[in-house]
């Protein structure tokens, strides 16, 4: 790691102008960053945050103005100039080769890699193990990039320009896109690089960010600078409006000591337009007003609500408004997270933070912010569930290979006394030890299914012709046990392109659960659908029962390995549904599962349909490291 060049801060620019064509991008720009400090930038889309940085990195050339590296102009500031001074940038779209490996993009141009003058590979990779390890981080260093995640994506990018030891770092909207557990992990990093004199110019948009980081805050607006100032010198409040709002000639600062409708009037335009949950309400619990993005996920159009207590809002939410009021009656800044709300028989999971408004000394009303976190915490749980799976696997096909082996030997001894002892009574014994390793070659069996990826192939499967076949083979089974299994499919065919086989054994498999969950009769509905998401279409099978629905705090832990609800059933091993959630990942596709309210589960299967599968086959996963014998 080389040397920090001192040189470059304190890191000025004065009248920064920079326009393409008759759009003018900065206007008169003049700013500076301290070494130690952390200055965050803010402003609405298009105000001129990342062109400023750009101007900072070299990357784009101001059209007037000065760029000032350690206080003095320096008039041919460019990528390399900034580059040698010790000024490095993450973009808002990492610059990495998504054909190298971790190791690769970290260490490739480092001249510790070479010996003699040629490139190692093996020691590149031993190197960023080490370095991934020292901050906390196990991604492996020989994947490619491109399998990553963005989170991962980001964290190397940082870490690579951290290894250069730079004296000032631009995050250009980056910690936005790490996940919770890489963000708290690389902060203490940055902030620690921060105490030994490295600066950081960090982009964003999320407040809480600025008051938990920054030293310093600068907002632009439409290209030009509207403030500085030191971070715990300026109001949550008005720096929202400042940035995310329109503002006259006349502006001046909120002043809180009004009444609270006026308070209202004058900040309504903050919190409309704002894309998260909002809303007001007085002293007494009344809503005095929501946002337009509140409007449309609590589906307010046709209700109203302007002076409606809240828990008219939260309805059927108890436990949720409980908390939510506790944290209002202390009259201070609060967060709750992971808070379910029942929104129209929709389940959502949330945070909330509420945040008391003043009037002098006395509390006037409070602000809730509602986030809506369900995306991402249903992407968090099926990210958690596929690691734990691919880690049982790998440990699956290892004691899969062990049993096999003596197994194989115990039963050529046992065909061998069948044959050399001809005593009745010792061939009773024989058969009954036979039909035990029977019984454990099948453990072993699903365990090696388990662990194996299905090959896929190219045929289309009509999801409604099977489901079709499936209902009349167990129609007869279904009668006797009183269960009726009924057929939702809309209007047009519902196809995905891969294997029939194995998803049938998927769709048996829970029909038989459902079977089972339901002794004394019940009700089945199975239901295909095209859905159309973001440019791509899938196909959609729902496995409905009202049966007593699943037995575990989270339904998704079904899909563990030996994680069973059917109690003091010896012969349930718990890998049915760990085999059928490998399956449906192997084909492209993904599977949840919930509880109803009253009773009952739904299982969702998620496949590309096939058009939309053929010429677009998702990619394959690198492969798993082997162990050393």
């Amino acid at each position: 790691m080389g040397s920090r060049p001192e040189k470059a801060l304190p890191f000025v620019v004065r009248q920064i102008q920079l326009a393409f064509g008759e759009f003018r991008a900065l206007d008169g720009i003049e700013l500076e960053v301290q070494a130690g400090e952390v200055h965050a930038i803010l402003g609405e889309h298009g105000a001129g945050k990342s062109s400023l940085a750009g101007v900072m990195s070299g990357i784009l050339r101001a059209t007037a103005g000065e760029v000032c590296p350690g206080g003095r102009n320096d008039a041919s500031y460019n990528l390399k100039t900034a580059q040698t001074l010790g000024v490095r940038m993450v973009y808002q779209q990492p610059f990495l080769n998504e054909n190298f490996s971790v190791g690769e993009n970290l260490f490739y141009a480092s001249q510790g890699n070479r010996k003699l003058g040629l490139y190692s590979r093996p020691r590149t990779e031993e190197r960023a193990a080490d370095y991934l390890r020292s901050h906390g981080f196990s991604i492996d260093p020989r994947i490619e990039l491109r399998f990553l995640s963005q989170s991962d994506r980001v964290i190397i990018e940082i870490l690579k320009n951290l290894h250069e030891a730079p004296c000032l770092l631009i995050l250009d909207e980056a910690l936005e896109k790490l996940s919770t557990e890489s963000f708290h992990k690389i902060v203490p990093t940055l902030l620690q690089r921060a105490e030994e004199g490295m600066a950081i110019v960090m982009i964003t948009h999320r407040i809480d960010d600025v008051y938990r980081l920054a030293n310093r805050v600068s907002v632009l607006k439409e290209g030009t600078l509207l403030i500085t100032d030191r971070v715990d010198k300026v109001d949550k409040l008005n720096l929202i409006r400042m940035a995310y709002t329109q503002v006259g000639a006349s502006t001046g600062p909120v002043h809180l000591d009004t009444e609270f409708y006026q308070f209202l009037k004058y900040n309504e335009a903050i919190l409309q337009s704002l894309p998260v949950n909002i809303i007001v309400v007085d002293e007494k619990l009344r809503i005095k007003m929501v946002n337009d993005h509140c409007l449309e996920s609590f589906e307010l159009a046709e209700r109203p609500f302007i002076n409606e207590p809240l828990d008219q809002l939260l309805e059927g939410n108890p436990d949720a408004l409980s908390e939510i009021t506790a944290n209002i009656h202390r009259c201070e800044r609060a967060a709750l997270y992971n808070v379910t709300l029942h929104i129209r028989d929709r389940r959502r999971v949330n945070n909330v933070k509420t945040y008391p408004v003043f009037d002098g000394l006395q509390v006037i009303g409070t602000i809730l912010i509602v986030e809506d976190i369900t995306e991402y915490d249903e992407l968090q749980k099926q990210f958690i569930l596929s690691e734990k799976l691919a880690s049982v696997g790998l440990l699956a096909a290892g004691v899969a290979h062990e049993i096999n082996n003596p197994l194989e030997i115990i039963s050529n001894y046992l065909s061998y006394l069948r044959y050399t002892h001809p005593e009745h009574q010792l061939h009773t014994i024989l058969d009954r030890i036979r039909k035990e390793l029977e019984s454990i070659s099948r453990i072993v069996s699903n365990l090696v299914t388990f662990s194996d990826r299905p090959q896929g192939s190219d045929e289309i499967v009509d999801l409604n012709n099977l489901v079709r076949e499936i209902r009349e083979l167990l129609r007869y089974n279904a009668e006797y046990k009183h269960i009726r299994v009924r057929c939702d499919f809309g209007a047009e065919s519902v196809t995905f392109r891969g294997e029939e086989g194995p998803l049938k054994q998927v769709l048996l498999n829970l029909l038989k659960n459902s079977f089972e969950a339901m002794p004394g009769g019940g009700e089945i509905e199975v239901s295909t659908a095209r859905i159309g998401e973001v440019g791509h279409e899938i196909s959609r099978l729902t496995f409905a029962d009202n049966g007593p629905g699943i037995d575990a705090p989270d339904p998704n832990n079904i899909f563990l390995p030996f994680f069973s609800t059917k109690s003091g059933r010896t012969q349930q091993l718990g890998l049915g549904l760990s085999i059928s959630y490998r399956i449906i990942e192997s084909l492209g596709g993904t599977i949840r599962a919930e509880n109803f309210p009253g009773g009952g589960c739904r299982f969702t299967i998620d496949l590309p349909s096939a058009d939309q599968a053929k010429g677009q086959v998702p990619p394959s996963y690198p492969p798993r490291p082997t162990p050393s014998p």
